[in-house]
């Protein structure tokens, strides 16, 4: 079990029309989240967490890794497209789970899935699922270590490459297989 820090930071004062969501974990108690973009995909807390003021930028919230989770809704602006996922995040330990994660039950409802997780020893994956056996996923060859704050981004341009950064530093990128 890992506990899971995380604050997604805004650069400037407004975002731009092309943020879909952005959540800065400012409430500081209580179990909404809410989103500082012009959507309106307001996020409601489940499972075990704890608010602290100690984040990257600004306020944070603490996960306990396997059953606490922000639900952020189902809107049409958060599918699958082009798209880039990120944030400032910091672990206590290495373990494997998710940091940004959008479930579809794709089987039945032909939607999809994307994720940023840490995956063995401390690498970040990036994946999407667009169907049943249909995807991919890239993993960095850089490591994160456990007790520092990291800023990680995902980019994907909505037909074939993808990217992942730690700390602006380019780390992963692909443009074969079916994304």
């Amino acid at each position: 079990e890992a506990n899971f820090n995380t604050v997604y930071p805004m650069f400037g004062t407004t975002p731009d029309s092309n943020t879909k969501a952005i959540y800065h974990f400012r409430e500081g108690s209580g179990t909404a989240v809410n989103d500082d973009s012009a959507g309106t995909n307001n996020g409601t807390i489940n499972g075990t967490a704890t608010w602290t003021a100690a984040g990257q930028q600004g306020g944070s919230e603490t996960f306990n890794g396997s059953s606490s989770r922000v639900a952020c809704g189902a809107g049409s602006d958060v599918q699958l497209g082009s798209m880039t996922l990120e944030g400032w995040f910091k672990v206590p330990s290495i373990a494997d789970g998710f940091l940004i994660a959008r479930w579809e039950d794709f089987a039945t409802n032909g939607k999809c899935a994307y994720y940023l997780k840490i995956a063995s020893g401390g690498a970040i994956e990036y994946g999407i699922q667009r169907g049943v056996n249909i995807g991919a996923s890239i993993t960095t060859t850089s490591n994160i270590a456990s007790g520092t704050w990291y800023h990680i981004a995902a980019t994907y341009d909505g037909s074939s490459v993808a990217k992942i950064y730690i700390d602006g530093v380019e780390q992963s990128t692909t443009s074969s297989g079916t994304w």
